[in-house]
């Protein structure tokens, strides 16, 4: 039996956010075989001064993006960007699910995901969320 991955139906900018290279690698990859086109960053603050300034074409679609990370932390990420106007999808994943987190991710319109993270799985949310949102 021959088997595809499933790719979206257009393009989608997605910025990977993981202080752990490994598991940012994996993300990344399992996102591109899905026809996204993928940036990556160590870190909230590192993805701030890179993609996110006065040229608004260059803000991604999805953002997904750790929690805990050396610096500015994927909440203070999520945080900056929605009093920016920023109104992408933001996929927050923690290894450290608390309710203050999922309450304020929740009032910033984020969607947390809890680890240990199913990669593909993680992929097949995110195309169903650009979909709706196409």
């Amino acid at each position: 039996m021959l088997t595809t991955a499933p790719t979206v139906l257009a393009s989608h900018q997605v910025l990977v956010v993981e202080d752990d290279e490994d598991f940012r690698f994996l993300v990344a990859n399992a996102l591109r075989e899905r026809g996204h086109d993928v940036l990556e960053a160590p870190n909230g603050g590192f993805a701030l001064r890179s993609w996110f300034g006065s040229d608004s074409s260059a803000m991604p679609d999805v953002i997904v993006s750790d929690l805990r990370m050396p610096g500015l932390s994927g909440l203070g990420l999520l945080t900056l960007l929605r009093g920016e106007e920023w109104h992408g999808l933001f996929v927050l994943i923690t290894a450290f699910p608390e309710d203050s987190t999922y309450e304020r991710a929740k009032e910033l319109g984020a969607v947390v995901v809890a680890k240990p993270v199913d990669i593909m799985a993680l992929a097949d949310m995110v195309d169903r969320c650009v979909r709706i949102g196409s």
